[in-house]
């Protein structure tokens, strides 16, 4: 999602061939909080997309990502993490 609508095109948050009732799958490449992924959420739900709230994300899970989805009633599953790469991450 982008931060402004752009001034080209139509200007929308979403598009593409999609109808109301159409289940969006918002990925993030690499948030640790969620405040991108749940305003992406958000615009999802106001652009009539049934279940906006599954989310695949390659990101990390810690910094209260995943409790921030939690509290709002939406599963968060990590597509990939920087363990899968054979990275460890310095202090874990």
């Amino acid at each position: 999602m982008r931060k402004e609508a752009r001034r080209h095109g139509t200007g929308r948050d979403v598009e593409g061939p999609v109808e109301e009732g159409d289940t969006a799958y918002i990925v993030e490449d690499t948030g640790y909080y969620g405040g991108s992924s749940l305003r992406a959420i958000e615009r999802a739900e106001a652009a009539g997309f049934e279940d906006p709230g599954r989310v695949g994300r390659g990101g990390c899970d810690s910094r209260g990502g995943r409790e921030a989805f939690s509290q709002r009633g939406y599963p968060l599953q990590t597509l990939l993490t920087v363990q899968d790469l054979g990275i460890q991450p310095a202090g874990g």
